[in-house]
């Protein structure tokens, strides 16, 4: 080494010292790499598979030209050629059989059992039972993709009941597949997507009657389906998020009870009604939340006459209209209604000759403001002016007749009465055209007095109400029913074929014997009215059909019923007298509460 004046001391120690070191390490790292190369596995098989190629090929080149080619076994002379293929194949076939050939028998032909959850799951590919660390009970037979639930397999409970067979991906539901109740019946059938039902499928309830058929959209009813109750056709249609949404039919029995627009499960949008019992048209026209709103036509159910044409509000005539009689199909009344009566600029008709009796104004029903009635028959003027709730309050000149009053003058429900204040009962007030006005028995909170009604003959019961009732004549008898919910009312008196009073049927929200009311569970009444004394099955009739329609149209409460369908009747016995709740069968919420006499 050359050094320099800069070059110091310890500069020159250092690189002496380093020199040293290396001289001294180079065996020992040589010696390392030799020996790493001698034990190294690859390197190693590399070897005796060279050395065996080579004596293979030593061995296998040529046939055996001495005794020096062959193994003596006793009496016997193996050729090493053949000894040295057996040991190759002996040794080759395992590797590659466990290598290659086991995995995919394994994955495609046998099933491992191991316990859920295990560290033998993770990365496994293959198919396997999965089981219970506790009980053993197998709890998922089918394929392992590195470790998940993937692909066609079956689901069990712990008890080891089926719970679900078909499509997975990563332990949730994929695919097409089939879904069980515990009793083992058939739950559902179709599409599911992340545990969820999706598209096309069919579901079942847990005693194996069709529930619904159609589309499904993140596991709710959405697109187009069939709706079942108790086995029969409910609704058919478009559903949305679960609901009847869109354009569909509902059902009663065989026959269609409603066809149109739906939201949120209630009639919206243009629609037609039809009657249960006998599938006349009796609405067609728009819907809002489940009643009549806008403008439509109803119709008489017994002869399918037009009733009334014109706006609605809330279920009853709002708006301009005219109502007509559906037994002669003369016009009744045209013009302004509010709340269901007349109220505002109108012309009344006689209902005997169709001929107008009064042309006016009117308030909630009764002549009010300016008018001027007429003699049907001549069409003369019988009386005008100002009236005040149907009074006539001034007169025109020379527009009243000779005598003065309104003698034979026509009230605004129609019929006649004398005097010189028409449209007034007994003891005050007007009862307007339309109207049902209850004056018959009350309870202590002045509410109807079911009982007492229960207890008179039918006509009786019937003449405790003003306004004309919906009416229809059945085979077993006859119904009347008496609608208005602006006066809370909402009742049906049935009569059997004789005329004898069957009873006073329910079917709004009035309290009924001390508390009961349509809609509550059977549990409600029974807290309510007491246990009941008797409970069985009954077929529903035409009667109760015309009840439970008008339920069903003011309250949603949409059934499947058919005046052939069976329900169970709870009887009650009260300080009130008899009551029987009506349930349709798989429900629990009152249809229909009966007062008997």
């Amino acid at each position: 080494m050359r050094f320099t004046k800069e070059t110091g001391l310890m500069q020159v120690l250092k690189y002496s010292s380093q020199r040293l070191a290396r001289i001294l390490t180079v065996p020992v790292t040589n010696g390392y790499r030799k020996l790493r190369r001698v034990l190294n596995p690859n390197g190693f098989t590399t070897r005796v598979m060279s050395d065996v190629r080579k004596g293979g090929k030593d061995l296998l080149t040529g046939k055996p030209q001495s005794l020096a080619d062959y193994l003596s076994v006793g009496n016997y002379y193996v050729a090493k050629k053949l000894v040295f293929i057996l040991a190759v194949l002996a040794f080759v076939l395992p590797v590659l059989y466990l290598k290659f050939l086991h995995p995919v028998i394994r994955a495609n032909f046998l099933t491992v059992p191991m316990v859920v959850n295990s560290a033998e799951m993770t990365g496994y590919t293959g198919k396997v039972e999965l089981l219970s660390a506790e009980s053993g009970t197998v709890l998922y037979r089918g394929p392992l993709s590195e470790g998940r639930i993937t692909g066609e397999g079956k689901l069990y409970d712990y008890e080891g009941h089926l719970v679900y067979q078909g499509g997975f991906l990563m332990e949730q539901y994929e695919g097409t597949g089939q879904s069980f109740w515990p009793n083992g019946n058939l739950q559902y059938v179709g599409g599911f997507s992340a545990n969820r039902y999706e598209g096309r499928g069919v579901l079942y309830a847990e005693d194996g009657t069709l529930l619904y058929e159609g589309d499904f959209v993140n596991g709710l009813y959405e697109g187009e389906g069939t709706l079942y109750q108790n086995g029969a056709v409910l609704y058919q249609g478009a559903f949305k998020a679960g609901r009847m949404e869109g354009q569909g039919r509902l059902y009663a029995g065989d026959l269609v009870v409603y066809e149109g627009s739906f939201s949120g499960d209630a009639f919206e949008g243009a629609g037609r009604e039809y009657d249960p019992v006998g599938g006349r048209l009796i609405y067609d026209g728009e819907y809002a939340a489940g009643k009549y709103q806008g403008q439509g036509k109803l119709f008489d159910a017994d002869t399918g006459e037009l009733i009334y044409e014109g706006g609605f509000y809330n279920g009853v005539y709002e708006g301009e209209g005219a109502l007509y009689d559906p037994a002669t199909g003369l016009p009744l009344y045209q013009g302004s209604f509010r709340a269901g009566r007349y109220d505002g600029e109108g012309v009344e008709y006689d209902e005997n000759t169709g001929a107008v009796i009064y042309r006016g104004q009117f308030l909630l029903g009764a002549y009010h403001g300016e008018g001027t009635q007429y003699d049907p028959a001549t069409g003369f003027v019988t009386a005008a002016g100002q009236y005040r709730n149907g009074s006539l309050a001034g007169t025109e000149e020379g527009t009243i007749p000779e005598g003065g009053g309104q003698t034979g003058t026509t009230t605004p429900d129609g019929g006649s009465q004398t005097g010189t204040n028409p449209g007034t009962p007994e003891g005050g007030g007007t009862e307007p055209e339309g109207a049902v006005v209850y004056r018959g028995p009350v309870t202590a909170d002045g509410g109807v007095d079911f009982s007492a009604l229960a207890d008179m003959t039918p006509g009786e019961a019937s003449g405790q109400f003003s306004g004309q009732p919906g009416s229809w004549t059945l085979s077993d008898g006859g119904v009347l029913v008496y609608s208005d919910q602006t006066e809370g009312i909402g009742l049906a008196i049935r009569s059997d074929s004789a005329g004898n009073m069957v009873s006073v049927d329910v079917w709004n929200d009035a309290p009924v014997a001390g508390g009961a009311q349509v809609g509550m569970t059977q549990a409600a009444l029974t807290a309510v009215l007491g246990d009941a004394a008797s409970s069985g099955q009954e077929t529903i009739g035409e009667g109760r059909m015309i009840s439970i329609s008008q339920s069903n149209r003011y309250f949603g409460r949409l059934t499947n019923l058919s005046p052939e369908s069976r329900v169970t009747v709870y009887t009650y016995e009260t300080d009130s007298g008899t009551v029987r709740a009506v349930f349709a069968a798989g429900t629990d919420q009152c249809l229909l509460l009966e007062v008997l006499p």
